[in-house]
């Protein structure tokens, strides 16, 4: 699965991928340029699930946080000549503006906006656990945040049909 999320944008890396990084479907194999129809998941023995986590000191303000380290995570596997990653990263020192509106959360950097909801925690305090799914053809990425006063973690599930 090509999957780099919007977060990405937002200097929190977050991607789920094979054989590529890009969320335009540009696909490589063996470091040449492919067509992704080439990289049927039909071929592969079956789905894949692979898991990646990092946590990072952050510091809170009224709206706006601070992640305070850099940290990356990557969960790998080959099958069939491909490989499958699924990544998270953490960039020290990038404010992140947030708003909360009840069960959701809205995190910002620049122009770009993620949208989470609630798992756990507080109404109207950013601390606690968000989550997000995102779905295409060729399987999914569910995104669990978890915020306390003093960090955040980032849990990140890459599934392959």
């Amino acid at each position: 699965m090509n999957y780099v999320l919007v977060l990405a944008s937002l200097l929190i890396l977050v991607s789920c991928e094979s054989s590529s990084s890009s969320k335009s479907k540009k696909c490589t194999y063996n470091d040449e340029p492919v067509g992704c129809s080439t990289m049927n998941s039909s071929e592969s023995a079956g789905s894949l699930t692979l898991n990646s986590k990092v946590k990072s000191e952050i510091s809170i303000d009224k709206s706006q946080f601070e992640t305070l380290e850099n940290t990356e995570d990557v969960a790998s596997e080959t099958r069939n000549g491909y490989v499958y990653d699924c990544r998270t990263t953490t960039s020290a020192g990038k404010i992140f503006e947030y708003k909360v509106n009840g069960n959701n959360l809205q995190l910002k950097l620049g122009n770009d906006l993620e949208k989470f909801t609630r798992s756990a925690g507080e109404a109207n305090s950013i601390v606690g656990s968000w989550k997000k799914v995102d779905k295409d053809e060729t399987g999914s990425t569910t995104i669990t945040i978890t915020i306390t006063n003093i960090s955040m973690e980032i849990s990140v599930q890459c599934f392959y049909k």
